[in-house]
């Protein structure tokens, strides 16, 4: 998670990436070239990054729940 600080200087670079701080990608274990999904609090003043495996294990336990599987 990361939240606003008003000396940031992390934005949309011209190819329409964004920088992520070596912190949070550390925090993340994020690698160049990983995707991810950045969904914003507006409510909190944040951004939570989740990983791609952090999304597929949501899913994943989702459709356990739905289906009623156990495992």
């Amino acid at each position: 998670m990361a939240s606003i600080n008003d000396q940031g200087i992390f934005q949309l670079g011209s190819t329409g990436h964004l920088v992520i701080p070596a912190a949070v990608r550390r925090w993340c274990e994020l690698r160049p070239g990983n995707r991810i999904l950045l969904a914003g609090d507006p409510v909190r003043n944040v951004i939570v990054v989740h990983p791609s495996a952090a999304i597929d294990a949501m899913v994943e336990q989702l459709h356990s729940i739905r289906l009623g599987d156990s495992s």
